[in-house]
């Protein structure tokens, strides 16, 4: 981390070569996490540039921070949360299609997608997905596709460690509790 603060140091003296390295190091992750967030390559370039381009103009900022990618990754939360419209659905689903219907389930990136995901499983992940709060779905895909830490989660998310980790067992409660259930009703 000495070295991003060093390459913050020389960005703030105008040597914009140096944020260049900040986005050429942070522009994979951002990306990636924005598209687990919306599930669509053009929205998650968009949002990636909005987001380097925020970190540019609040350059100052990032002064005394410690990790630049959580701060990355709340800038980019923040962004999707904005921006989140509720029809088009969530993650790696496909969103051409109506909620329920099995006609075009499909993974729009494999590699995106952690582990062997089933095929006829999409479909009920898709609607137990639908089913959950903003917020619950993004802290999965922060904690259990990006690896991001409890402490991080609760800096993304503006709230303690203890909140966040209340928020993260809430989250995958939920998520489980749904899939219980949506397994007995397709049994």
């Amino acid at each position: 981390m000495i070295e991003d603060a060093h390459l913050i140091e020389e960005a703030l003296k105008g040597k914009y070569k140096s944020f260049e390295t900040i986005v050429g190091k942070y522009n994979p992750g951002v990306y990636r996490l924005a598209y687990l967030y919306t599930g669509n390559e053009t929205e998650a370039t968009q949002i990636t540039q909005e987001v380097f381009v925020h970190a540019l103009f609040s350059l100052r900022s990032f002064k005394n921070v410690t990790d630049i990618k959580i701060r990355l990754y709340k800038i980019t939360t923040g962004l999707c949360l904005e921006k989140y419209r509720p029809n088009k659905g969530i993650g790696f689903f496909s969103r051409k299609r109506q909620p329920g219907s099995t006609a075009g389930v499909e993974v729009k990136n494999r590699e995106m997608v952690p582990g062997a995901v089933k095929q006829e499983n999409l479909l009920h992940m898709e609607r137990i997905f639908h089913e959950m709060k903003l917020e619950h779905k993004y802290i999965l895909i922060l904690k259990d596709i990006m690896g991001v830490s409890h402490e991080d989660i609760g800096e993304i998310f503006n709230c303690s460690l203890h909140k966040a980790k209340q928020q993260i067992s809430q989250a995958r409660m939920t998520f489980n509790s749904k899939r219980k259930l949506m397994g007995l009703l397709m049994s």
